[in-house]
């Protein structure tokens, strides 16, 4: 089994200074057993996260094939 964090959004003020939302819209997976960064594409409905900050998540999976990463909480613009 691969075991993995994974990062969704944050709030970053410097990143974002030129723009009136401090919150990022991207995701990354940190591959615990390679200990190296990941940028992940992703296709959810409406073709990007909101930028959100301040929230939770958790993997909903059946260990053979299904998978969903399940955002709930945190703020947004």
């Amino acid at each position: 089994m691969n075991l993995a964090l994974i990062v969704v959004g944050g709030r970053n003020d410097s990143e974002c200074g030129n723009t009136a939302i401090p919150f990022l819209d991207d995701m990354h997976l940190f591959l615990l057993d390679q200990k190296s960064w990941l940028r992940v594409k992703y296709v959810p409905f409406c073709n990007e996260i909101c930028r959100i900050g301040n929230h939770s998540s958790a993997v909903i999976t059946d260990n053979e094939s299904y998978e969903k990463l399940i955002i709930f909480g945190g703020i947004t613009n």
